[in-house]
């Protein structure tokens, strides 16, 4: 087999692996990443995939337990601009504390037995007040008290296998302001002038 072929069989192989591992998740939910985020109130959104579960039914309920840095996100407001499919179902909730309290960490769930998911887009948007920095919002799984899942519309409700992707946001780049470079310049190259001129 010449050295063509072996890279092509290589190829094919890890593309194979690649595929069958993704074919082990059902479901993908995703934290964006917000760059170029401006302090005061910021909008994260939750993106979901469950139109691939094989679950006929689809999805009826998540956990979803997210840390954070509580120095950058320094107060958590609730979500907003839920997707239709949950907006008339029952209400989502939001743990540990009340909404408008922040511990660096949140836990938001929901289950409705009629709800049978299979969205595909943004979810909902979560609303922190920003005081600047960078900060991961990072999927956590504890337990029972902070467990992150997605489960299906049967009566015992057993996990569906789920890809969880992190989120983060990040601040806008301080503006260069090319003028000001170009007059420090200036001044550099005229008192070197100025030094020279001294020396002979």
């Amino acid at each position: 087999m010449d050295m063509k072929n072996i890279v092509i069989s290589f190829l094919g192989l890890f593309l194979l692996i690649s595929l069958s591992a993704r074919a082990e998740d059902e479901a993908t939910v995703d934290i964006a990443e917000v760059i170029n985020a401006l302090t005061g109130t910021v909008l994260i959104p939750v993106m979901v995939d469950f139109s691939e579960t094989t679950d006929i039914d689809g999805v009826c309920g998540f956990d979803f337990t997210i840390s954070f840095d509580e120095t950058v996100l320094t107060m958590f407001h609730g979500v907003t601009n839920l997707h239709p499919d949950i907006e008339d179902k029952l209400p989502i909730t939001i743990r540990p504390g009340d909404v408008g309290e922040t511990y660096g960490e949140i836990k938001i769930s929901f289950y409705d037995s009629d709800a049978k998911l299979k969205t595909d887009g943004i979810l909902f948007e979560m609303e922190f007040e920003y005081a600047g920095g960078f900060s991961l919002l990072t999927f956590v799984d504890v337990g029972e008290a902070g467990k992150t899942e997605v489960g299906d519309c049967e009566e015992t409700v057993e996990q569906i296998p789920t890809l969880f992707i992190d989120g983060s946001i990040s601040p806008r780049p301080v503006p260069v302001n090319n003028w000001a470079i170009f007059l420090s310049l200036g001044l550099i190259v005229s008192f070197s002038l100025l030094g020279m001129r001294k020396i002979f």
